[in-house]
């Protein structure tokens, strides 16, 4: 049990840096990918004022997101934040169990300290708060297990997305990459 609770905390400790990086922004609604992204045009056109704004003056290089890509980033963005959100509310559930299996620790021991073990009845009451606390701790493990499985499999996508996507954009081609991309607004 002990191991298991290092292992809980560690857990909960790493998956508080994931989702407290990534999560939603105040401005504009927008989720902490997704704003981070359109922002970054912002740079660029800062970079690009001075040039046409004509696509035949543009240079796509490795470290600037033509349109297709963007838009294919934004789509990332968008689900990133969505995958973050609902990562947010396992962490909750998951939280919530744990407390709840803290209670169920606390009632364990209570009632062993002042099991009267003479009484066959008594006896069998506790054996079954027992059974109940193990299948809890049971449950919680695979909750913690299948919580971390989806923390490692958003992890990998938020690195695979900062490798596409972490780059510069033309401002103006912005507008084209959200229709694209089916995103209003932002």
């Amino acid at each position: 049990m002990e191991e298991f609770m290092t292992t809980y905390f560690a857990a909960v400790a790493a998956a508080a840096c994931v989702l407290c990086a990534s999560s939603p922004s105040e401005a504009g609604g927008t989720g902490r990918f997704l704003g981070s992204l359109l922002a970054r045009g912002a740079v660029r056109a800062a970079v690009a004022a001075g040039t046409s704004s004509s696509s035949s003056a543009k240079t796509y290089s490795a470290d600037v997101l033509t349109v297709s890509q963007l838009a294919q980033c934004i789509k990332r963005a968008s689900k990133l934040d969505e995958d973050s959100a609902r990562l947010e509310t396992s962490r909750t559930a998951l939280q919530a169990s744990l407390d709840e299996y803290d209670q169920s620790k606390a009632t364990v021991e209570a009632q062993r300290a002042s099991l009267n073990r003479s009484s066959s009845r008594a006896v069998n009451s506790f054996n079954a708060l027992v059974d109940r606390h193990n299948a809890m701790l049971t449950d919680v493990k695979a909750k913690q297990s299948a919580f971390n499985a989806d923390i490692d499999a958003h992890n990998v996508e938020v690195n695979a997305y900062n490798g596409d996507c972490a780059k510069q954009y033309y401002a103006d081609d912005l507008v084209e990459a959200k229709k694209q991309a089916g995103v209003t607004g932002g």
